[in-house]
């Protein structure tokens, strides 16, 4: 089962980084009630300073979903490869480009 997970994120994660970080987008741009009144997006709120605070944060977090996903996509290289790459150096992604 574990082997078909990391096929499919191989083959498809850059697709679903990018469905992703527009879903997050879309919830926090157009003010989805059941997107905004989740119990988790409430504690984002609570610690962001309140639903603008909380919407930023789903929008810049939508938009690293995108990149990531769009670099991925324009590479080549794997999602499951990227991610840790930007934890260890988040300049380097630039090097992919």
């Amino acid at each position: 089962m574990e082997q078909a997970i990391l096929a499919f994120f191989h083959h498809y994660g850059d697709i679903l980084f990018i469905l992703l970080g527009l879903y997050s987008m879309g919830g926090a741009i157009k003010q989805w009630k059941w997107f905004v009144q989740d119990r988790r997006a409430r504690k984002v709120a609570g610690r962001t300073g309140g639903t603008t605070g909380m919407r930023i944060f789903y929008v810049v977090l939508g938009l690293g979903f995108c990149i990531v996903g769009l670099i991925s996509f324009m590479t080549g290289i794997s999602v499951l490869y990227i991610i840790p790459m930007i934890k260890a150096d988040p300049l380097s992604v630039f090097e992919l480009l």
